[in-house]
């Protein structure tokens, strides 16, 4: 259990080591959208200025300055350039891997040579590439965009004098920030890519200890069921109505039983084999938990902002109670009905990690394919909660994919696109359904259990 916690810190600090010159870079090139002259586009360039007096500034400013051989008119040679690069874009990940490796070792029976999977090498082959800035055509690419910055060639079908005006400007910077990011998110593609191979890794390894598990002392059969969501547009076109009012006057106060409202709205609609989800959270359980959380995200800066996100779904999802099929009609060999066994609770094992990483991950692809990756985010973000959410030691399966979705998700943004919004309505209640209707639950199958008269589970 140590080196469980310990390969997590590892992993944690490899990311932070990343993550932080990423963001700053990603915060100087929005406050280029702001304008120069603005506050916080001063502090921003005092701070890179002061770049090559400064060992944290220049650890922050790495991804931004990468490409550059100089700063502030100090000409790095190739040795300064590979040994920051080793420093700033390698260490991390050899701390991020080195931290899958102890949460690997927790498996005596795993052969740790399987760590590295092909997309963990792939990350390392592209990471080799960065090292050496991808010999030199990086710094091409970033010389030409750079020269290009100050015309007005990016956006050469726009009239002159449109670009000129305070909205044009602003399409201008506002263009440049989208080309200035696919430039940052480039150099973090490598902890991604492992990132991806080691969660990969993971969800089969989870599954296959599940299968492992089953059941040479179970006698239960499990039956595999869909869930069915039956609930009609009129409510989300009421929903706005109803709770923006309460919003506004209660300073955000019922934001508590306005969560509980919409939750209990979809389990209400919810059923599997014929019987309805119930949901027993309250706004007033809620109530404490929504001003404590948002305390301690404020107090923190935002940083509990992840953990406040799992809370919120674990809560969510913890306090709604399935009915299991017919359960109150089978009874065992002594005629005993099997009432311990009629209701069961959700459970979330989730951790923050993804909700963290989910960002740097789904922003870039959003970016770079307009919105046409949005079918596939979805998938992973319901697939991830399914994965971590159980009913009786059993996890929920999504069966839906992003090729499933993507052709209604054209369709439905079409459709919302022609009738000037109307039908967006129906579009959220079809989303809402498609991704409800490919949950697929395993239960006990008690025909199975009366057939083989076996005892009834406590």
């Amino acid at each position: 259990m140590k080196k469980e916690y310990i390969g997590k810190i590892i992993i944690g600090f490899g990311v932070a080591l990343i993550a932080i010159p990423l963001l700053t870079a990603i915060i100087y090139d929005f406050s280029l959208i702001i304008g120069k002259g603005t506050l916080s586009s001063k502090i921003w360039e005092h701070l890179l200025s002061n770049v090559s007096h400064n060992v944290f500034l220049r650890w922050i400013s790495s991804i931004f300055f990468f490409g550059f051989s100089t700063i502030n008119k100090i000409h790095l040679s190739f040795q300064q350039i590979f040994i920051k690069n080793i420093l700033c874009l390698l260490i991390p990940n050899l701390f991020i891997i080195s931290g899958f490796y102890f949460l690997l070792k927790q498996n005596k029976d795993f052969d740790i040579k399987k760590c590295f999977n092909k997309m963990v090498i792939i990350g390392l082959a592209i990471n080799i590439l960065v090292l050496f800035n991808f010999f030199g055509l990086y710094h091409i690419l970033l010389n030409r965009f750079l020269m290009s910055r100050y015309y007005f060639t990016w956006l050469s079908f726009i009239p002159r004098n449109i670009l000129h005006t305070s909205v044009g400007r602003f399409i201008y910077n506002f263009s440049l920030f989208i080309v200035s990011l696919s430039f940052r998110f480039i150099l973090v593609v490598p902890t991604l890519v492992i990132f991806a191979g080691y969660m990969q890794f993971f969800v089969k390894q989870e599954i296959t200890s599940v299968v492992n598990e089953n059941t040479a002392s179970e006698k239960l059969q499990l039956s595999k069921m869909m869930l069915e969501f039956k609930g009609g547009v009129l409510p989300i076109f009421l929903f706005p109505f109803w709770f923006i009012p309460f919003m506004v006057i209660t300073l955000s106060i019922a934001l508590p039983w306005i969560i509980c409202i919409v939750i209990r709205w979809i389990c209400e609609n919810t059923t599997i084999g014929g019987k309805r989800l119930a949901f027993k959270g309250t706004g007033g359980g809620l109530f404490w938990r929504y001003i404590l959380w948002t305390l301690l995200t404020f107090i923190t800066l935002g940083i509990y902002g992840y953990w406040a996100i799992r809370n919120y779904i674990r809560w969510g999802i913890e306090n709604i109670e399935v009915s299991l099929p017919n359960s109150s009609s089978d009874v065992n060999s002594n005629n005993t009905p099997y009432t311990q066994m009629s209701k069961m609770m959700l459970e979330f094992k989730g951790g923050v990690l993804p909700i963290f990483l989910f960002p740097f991950w789904f922003i870039p692809f959003m970016v770079i394919t307009l919105s046409i990756a949005l079918p596939w985010i979805i998938c992973i973000v319901i697939r991830w909660i399914c994965e971590n959410t159980t009913i009786g030691g059993k996890r929920l399966a999504f069966k839906g994919t992003g090729g499933g979705l993507f052709w209604r998700y054209i369709l439905w943004t079409l459709l919302t696109f022609i009738t000037l919004g109307i039908y967006g309505y129906w579009a959220i209640r079809n989303y809402i359904r498609w991704g409800i209707e490919n949950i697929e639950v395993s239960l006990p199958d008690f025909s199975s259990v009366n057939s083989n008269k076996t005892t009834p589970i406590n």
